[in-house]
């Protein structure tokens, strides 16, 4: 996964190395700390992955304690420095918590992804508020307790690094993920307002669209062809 880095207007572009934040020295720092939601497994876990072997302090953070605690005692075995903590994002006060544990044990958080995440496939008669309650508490507002919680190590360093993960469906749409696709549309909508928010504070915001897994696996029963996805009725006009 390639991660954003400010360019000289504040935006975040793809594809460059994360910028070093410089010490008091004028030396580039060793080692940052690196907060990654929903990295047990998947995106995550390469994400975390990946800052490990850069040298960073990683921590992460997934509702599967066994998963993330595993993944973790992976990277200390390779000599790496990391710890887990088992949070569910769409409970502010355990995000809150978590986040305070990884300040205590690692330092002040520089970078976050916020990969947790849950997927959904239904038709639209059959979303219950529940469903759709569910889908928007963790994709979007925890996308957005686990920014708040780490935004005053990054305010107060005036360096940060935010990547959140959006979908593609949250643009082209998908059929029966409406409720997914929203969720994704809010992350999209959120990561902007935040990035024209901070970005004078010398902290970056961008979203990463994945490819849903779901909408692979649902696609070939709902519609015959990639080409009607863009075209739903397959007409133009009304």
């Amino acid at each position: 996964m390639q991660l954003p880095s400010r360019n000289k207007r504040g935006a975040c572009c793809v594809g460059e190395r994360l910028p070093e934040p410089q010490d008091v020295r004028g030396t580039s720092t060793v080692s940052r700390v690196a907060v990654v939601t929903g990295a047990a497994s998947g995106i995550g876990l390469g994400v975390a992955r990946r800052f490990a072997a850069e040298g960073d302090r990683v921590a992460l953070l997934d509702r599967h304690a066994e998963g993330a605690e595993s993944a973790a005692a992976e990277l200390r075995e390779q000599g790496f420095t990391a710890v887990a903590h088992e949070v569910d994002v769409a409970d502010w006060s355990a995000v809150s918590r978590a986040f305070e544990h990884v300040r205590a044990e690692l330092g002040p958080v520089a970078v976050l992804v916020t990969c947790a995440g849950i997927e959904s496939f239904d038709a639209a008669l059959e979303i219950t508020p529940q469903m759709w309650g569910q889908l928007l508490a963790v994709n979007l507002t925890g996308t957005f307790a686990c920014i708040q919680a780490a935004l005053p190590d990054m305010i107060a360093a005036r360096w940060g690094r935010i990547v959140t993960i959006s979908s593609s469906s949250a643009q082209s749409g998908a059929p029966h993920m409406a409720h997914y696709a929203a969720s994704k549309g809010g992350v999209i909508g959120l990561t902007k307002a935040l990035a024209r928010e901070l970005a004078s504070a010398g902290v970056t915001v961008r979203a990463r669209r994945e490819f849903d897994r779901a909408f692979g696996r649902g696609l070939s029963a709902s519609v015959n062809g990639g080409r009607s996805l863009s075209l739903a009725v397959r007409r133009v006009g009304w």
